[in-house]
């Protein structure tokens, strides 16, 4: 008799546990469909590009009527960070903002690449922020609106949000726009380009080339003083010696520069608190930082921070990055450095 109730106790979870398993899929909070806005947006020359876009792309390139539930919409109905906001694009700034896409990003990867990370909608905003939990939205700065009421913006700019539900969010400042701001516009085009060889790469559609880890030595702990990282570089221990350019942040964030080209650490994820790698020669991380590198510095810009007669191994493996990328992928990293602009 106690088997028989066991039995049917075991039978009885499992059929609920089956069960379980055929609830209705989770849905987002909020209404939600693919696209509620009409599309394209309006008939001017750039609507007809950004139809083109989508038609060879599948994504839809939005430039107003994005709204809050828009940018805030989550899998599950409590949000855990910040209030995102964003405004429609003045007309006078739309252009600029479909050439970027188009001849910032798009032309700097293939179609199926980019159609393989694309989101479903790409925002383009104007004033992206974020406000932070229980914040009243601060559309401005004041100090900045009231020197100038037109180039203002929040205090919580963001310059992009590439983590949204179905979106990535673009946003420039008017200044920006107006300087035709090349360092504006090379961190957009780092992070959005990034997104697509980041996303092939966990698919394993990229791999590393053969011999990126060859002549490393990843056991003896770096000689560099932390404070002053460039003094010393004659030692053959110090990282740049040993093949090892600093760090890359991948968000290409300008709030972590360090300088006018600076968007980079000493204290990076591949050191250990010793100073040794934490590197094996099948981690990528190597290799994922000198792409960065060479899509965010300029071939001048990188030989003169990291001379080519005084690190050899450095000049390997970027030469080695760079025409690799190019001839397997056609990802051409010198002309994502240096914007189309510099490209004939």
């Amino acid at each position: 008799m106690k088997k028989a109730i066991s039995l049917f106790f075991i039978l009885y979870s499992l059929f609920f546990a089956v069960t379980a398993c055929k609830e209705d899929p989770i849905e987002p909070s909020g209404n939600y469909s693919v696209l509620r806005l009409t599309f394209p947006q309006g008939d001017s020359d750039y609507d007809k590009e950004l139809k083109e876009i989508h038609d060879t792309y599948d994504t839809y390139v939005l430039y107003r009527g994005i709204t809050l539930p828009d940018l805030n919409r989550e899998w599950t109905s409590v949000g855990t960070g910040g209030t995102y906001y964003g405004d429609d694009v003045p007309e006078k700034y739309r252009r600029f903002y479909v050439d970027f896409i188009k001849h910032h990003v798009l032309d700097n990867v293939s179609v199926e690449i980019a159609k393989n990370a694309l989101p479903v909608k790409v925002y383009l905003l104007h004033n992206l922020r974020c406000i932070p939990s229980g914040e009243p939205d601060k559309p401005y700065d004041p100090e900045e609106y009231a020197k100038d009421p037109e180039t203002a913006v929040s205090p919580y700019f963001q310059s992009n949000r590439l983590d949204g539900f179905d979106y990535w969010a673009i946003s420039f400042r008017p200044k920006e726009i107006a300087d035709n701001d090349r360092q504006a516009l090379r961190m957009r085009r780092c992070a959005l380009v990034y997104q697509f060889i980041l996303k092939a790469w966990k698919q394993g559609k990229i791999v590393q080339p053969e011999g990126m880890m060859d002549g490393l030595d990843l056991e003896t702990a770096f000689s560099y003083d932390h404070q002053n990282p460039e003094m010393n570089t004659g030692s053959k221990n110090h990282p740049w010696k040993r093949g090892f350019v600093w760090y890359i942040y991948p968000e290409f964030d300008p709030d972590l520069n360090r300088g006018q080209f600076e968007n980079t650490s000493t204290y990076i994820s591949y050191y250990d608190g010793n100073g040794r790698t934490k590197l094996d020669r099948e981690d990528n991380v190597y290799f994922l930082n000198y792409v960065r590198a060479a899509m965010y510095y300029t071939r001048t810009e990188f030989f003169a921070k990291y001379s080519e007669t005084k690190f050899p191994i450095i000049k390997e493996k970027y030469e080695l990055v760079v025409k690799y990328m190019k001839e397997k992928y056609a990802i051409d990293l010198e002309g994502i450095a240096n914007g189309p602009a510099d490209k004939e």
